[in-house]
């Protein structure tokens, strides 16, 4: 049984600073971890200590998913997720698609962008929908 409770606990956090979590640049404080990866700027991935968290407790709860199959067969494209795609996506997608966001620091910037936009926080919106909607 999945404990969503404790992936949307950090909810709260990304309404409130989600661009903050994960970022190219400079640590703005102890809390951030400083990465080897570099963009095309020369700026250093930095991650909150709160993001890793975030990533770890996300990846624990939702482990066994295979999301590329889901996100296939949903025909989401994480580049191209809007508000529209995400309205229409069940728990399984969304579950999919917070494990792909997680996956793809490992090769490129998707969920660093999304925290940006703050498509990262819909999806996290969308989830507590759902996840109040089961209940």
């Amino acid at each position: 049984m999945t404990n969503y409770e404790e992936i949307l606990a950090y909810l709260p956090a990304l309404q409130d600073h989600a661009s903050k979590f994960c970022y190219y640049g400079e640590p703005a404080d102890d809390s951030y971890e400083e990465y080897d990866a570099v963009n095309e700027e020369g700026k250093s991935l930095v991650m909150s200590l709160e993001c890793n968290e975030m990533n770890e407790t996300i990846a624990a709860d939702l482990q066994g998913i295979d999301y590329p199959s889901v996100l296939a067969k949903a025909s989401v494209d994480l580049e191209t997720l809007n508000e529209d795609t995400l309205k229409g996506a069940d728990l399984d997608t969304v579950c999919a698609i917070l494990l792909a966001y997680i996956d793809s620091l490992s090769e490129g910037d998707v969920m660093i962008d999304a925290l940006a936009s703050g498509m990262f926080t819909k999806v996290m919106e969308h989830l507590q929908n759902l996840v109040k909607e089961k209940a």
